[in-house]
């Protein structure tokens, strides 16, 4: 097997994990850390695209 296709398949794996992570605190009404990272950064962006010091 290639490197990228070992890649590719890890990937998957890790994403998988994170969906799970996610379904788990949805239903369970806990935090999820993929969701909070991605709106933590948001959070942290400018209208013009930069970032908040």
């Amino acid at each position: 097997m290639s490197v990228m296709s070992e890649e590719i398949k890890r990937l998957r794996r890790e994403l998988a994990g994170y969906e799970a992570t996610c379904e788990r605190a949805i239903a369970g009404d806990l935090a999820c850390p993929v969701i909070e990272d991605f709106l933590r950064g948001f959070s942290q962006r400018t209208n013009d695209g930069g970032y908040k010091p």
